[in-house]
């Protein structure tokens, strides 16, 4: 097994830690305290590829486990709609947004590697409603 996470880190750096190089195997994990989703959400509109987060709205279920999907970035500027924070699972992705069908993905599998998940970027393809007359 590698040491993950932390390749960039010499001995001065380890020993900072409270570890020394030589307490170090092959068979050790170090991991780091960041905090990582297992699940990323591009909203997009399917005829024009624009990303549009106004409005959009999301939803994740594994089993009974179900969670909304948080919007990342400020009000005016959306990057992403991320969920599953250090959980792993198979996810059903729900996205809604106004005057779009709903965007579903089923089975979408978020693995964990001991330290962190990894992480599933989505691209949520909306399809704008059409108006009968």
């Amino acid at each position: 097994m590698r040491i993950h996470f932390l390749p960039s880190l010499g001995c001065a750096a380890l020993t900072l830690l409270g570890a020394s190089c030589s307490s170090f195997t092959e068979n050790d994990r170090v991991c780091t305290a960041e905090f990582r989703y297992g699940l990323t959400v591009t909203v997009l509109d399917s005829a024009t590829g624009a990303v549009d987060f106004s409005g959009a709205r999301g939803t994740i279920q594994d089993g009974d486990y179900t969670d909304s999907l948080t919007a990342v970035g400020d009000a005016a500027n959306i990057r992403a709609l991320v969920g599953a924070g250090e959980r792993q699972g198979t996810y059903t992705v729900r996205v809604t947004k106004p005057g779009y069908e709903p965007w579903v993905k089923h089975n979408v599998q978020v693995t964990h590697d001991g330290c962190h998940v990894r992480g599933v970027p989505l691209d949520a393809r909306m399809v704008r409603l059409t108006v009968m007359d």
